[in-house]
């Protein structure tokens, strides 16, 4: 499969996600909790990218479509585990807004794209 420049960017906005997360998560107290939490968080957030990345390459339409409800999942994880810490007061929200905004977007993305994905199945079992 040939990825498009809209594949190519939004592999390399999941990885920079990733990667603004990780720090985040690195900036959490050295405690049972805060090491909780950010394992949580780096688990989820590295899952996105790569379940978007299986998407890209899924060799069906069912497979794909299963990648990008997982890849949603994950980003939404990530969302609570970012207010979990904000709940929790270990960091600033002021610090965890723009996160928080980019993991809703990339659900949203990634919702739209597999419902897209599951509208053309429908269309082509239809004819």
């Amino acid at each position: 499969m040939v990825r498009t420049m809209s594949q190519d960017n939004l592999m390399e906005r999941t990885m920079r996600f990733g990667l603004r997360v990780r720090r985040l998560a690195r900036a959490l107290p050295r405690n049972d909790y805060g090491r909780a939490i950010g394992g949580e968080l780096e688990r989820t957030v590295g899952s996105i990218g790569a379940h978007y990345r299986a998407a890209c390459r899924a060799r069906s339409t069912h497979e794909r479509i299963e990648q990008l409800w997982t890849a949603e999942e994950d980003a939404d994880d990530s969302a609570y585990w970012m207010e979990v810490v904000s709940g929790a007061r270990l960091m600033r929200r002021e610090r965890l807004v723009p996160l928080l905004q980019e993991a809703h977007e990339i659900a949203a993305i990634m919702a739209a794209a597999r419902e897209s994905a599951s509208r053309r199945r429908k269309r082509k079992a239809r004819t």
